[in-house]
């Protein structure tokens, strides 16, 4: 399910900044199967006939997310061989709030710690849960603004 909600997130992409500041990837295009994306500037570098993008095939994005959740903290060359779309994948990633970017070109997920989790029983939290689905479900998928009494 995450996986999908980074997919979407990709799709909805624009343009993303390398994660040393000095480079910005515009999503050209995209199709059911990835990102078309060219680094900014990179026309120029190119002659006419070469394509000056690269392709993100949602597979290959898949494969590094799943990639920098096992690994935790990941640089480029983490994504396979060193290459523009693996600079990519790094500075896609560092644009989500829940990761950082450390020193040395890599990132790494954000850490959050406390010590007061709550201490409620599975059941109660369950049953918790279904109370508010009912709700949403007899005002139209809106939730009240105060709460009802039983």
């Amino acid at each position: 399910m995450l996986e999908q909600l980074i997919i979407e997130l990709a799709k909805l992409t624009k343009q993303v900044e390398d994660i040393n500041g000095d480079k910005t990837y515009l999503v050209i295009n995209k199709d059911d199967e990835g990102l078309y994306v060219e680094a900014k500037f990179s026309r120029e570098q190119y002659d006419e006939e070469a394509p000056p993008y690269f392709k993100v095939s949602f597979e290959i994005l898949k494969d590094a997310w799943r990639k920098f959740i096992a690994m935790r903290t990941v640089k480029s060359e983490d994504f396979g061989q060193a290459s523009e779309c693996n600079t990519f994948l790094v500075a896609f990633f560092s644009q989500l709030p829940f990761v950082n970017v450390i020193g040395a070109g890599a990132i790494t997920f954000k850490e959050f710690k406390t010590d007061n989790l709550p201490s409620e029983k599975y059941d109660k939290v369950m049953l918790f849960l279904e109370e508010i689905m009912n709700r949403r479900k007899i005002n139209g998928g809106k939730v009240p603004c105060q709460p009802t009494t039983n």
